[in-house]
């Protein structure tokens, strides 16, 4: 990023929501990569309206995240302007009488999760053990422990690429498997709003102990990674068709396929976006291979690889 495009991101935000040449480290939960140029912590929907608006006059490239946790930043890192839209964006609001709960964009799952417990109200168990942020949880139709999004999500407020604000409905959304159609239109979410169900509290936070326990017993927890690497194959999770394959363990540089849960590609001694990004590509190669099939990256990409 050129000094003039910074000295106009700075006359335009408030110094605290913005930083400089940023380890992709700090943002992502690969814990690697190289520097961001500019980070901007967005404290509403018109700071991220502006923000794009900015980047597209002044010509240089911006992209909008949550908490990183599927995305990987190469070691070159960052030429551009990330959005981050974190607890900047995440206030909540409880309406117990309707069994609803209003969120920003920004909160992350398991706080909301955790919360819906506090008040009564079950559904969003499966959520309790995912890192990523509510907004990319709907773009993304984020599961787990048999739950997904589409699931509890009653309608999200999304502003449009041409920078209209729309309430969309969970019909208007085109849930799919690890998508929705703002993967296709480009729409960014500012909050959502949730329906859920009254329950014994007692209940709610048994099914949570459970879940959490069981990731803990199949999943590297202990090491820095972007949960599933890759999506499922049809009805096939792609972590049977790489253990099938014989991958646990493989590695490149430090990045390795984890011991523990096939369908994990972890930060397991120092590794690069470059580690990373290879060991997937050897991993997709190697089931193509032996079972034909062409393994689709949850994981997304940032920078040049």
């Amino acid at each position: 990023m050129k000094r003039t495009e910074a000295e106009i991101l700075r006359r335009n935000f408030p110094a605290e929501t913005l930083s400089f040449n940023e380890p992709a480290s700090k943002h992502t939960s690969f814990k690697t990569g190289g520097n961001i140029a500019a980070v901007f912590l967005p404290r509403g929907a018109e700071d991220i309206k502006a923000a794009v608006d900015i980047a597209e006059d002044c010509g240089f490239p911006w992209y909008v995240s949550g908490y990183g946790s599927n995305l990987l930043i190469s070691d070159a890192g960052f030429g551009g302007l990330l959005i981050k839209i974190a607890q900047n964006i995440g206030n909540m609001t409880v309406n117990e009488n309707k069994g609803e709960i209003v969120t920003g964009a920004g909160q992350a799952l398991p706080r909301l999760s955790r919360l819906a417990r506090d008040n009564g109200l079950s559904g969003l168990e499966f959520a309790c053990g995912i890192p990523g942020s509510v907004g990319g949880a709907v773009f993304m139709n984020a599961g787990a422990c048999g739950g997904e999004i589409k699931d509890v999500v009653l309608e999200a407020r999304v502003l449009q690429k041409d920078g209209k604000i729309e309430v969309l409905r969970t019909s208007a959304l085109g849930f799919g498997y690890r998508r929705s159609i703002l993967s296709e239109s480009g729409g960014l979410v500012l909050a959502a709003r949730f329906a859920l169900k009254k329950a014994d509290k007692d209940d709610i936070s048994r099914r949570m102990e459970d879940f959490s326990k069981k990731r803990e017993e199949t999943q590297p927890m202990d090491k820095p990674s972007a949960g599933s690497a890759f999506k499922r194959a049809g009805d096939t999770p792609a972590a049977m068709l790489i253990d099938k394959a014989g991958l646990k363990g493989l590695r490149f540089g430090g990045a390795a396929v984890s011991e523990k849960h096939a369908g994990f590609i972890v930060n397991d001694s120092n590794a690069s976006a470059a580690d990373i990004y290879a060991l997937m590509a050897e991993v997709k190669k190697r089931v193509a291979d032996r079972f034909g099939v062409e393994l689709e990256p949850e994981v997304r990409f940032l920078g040049k690889f």
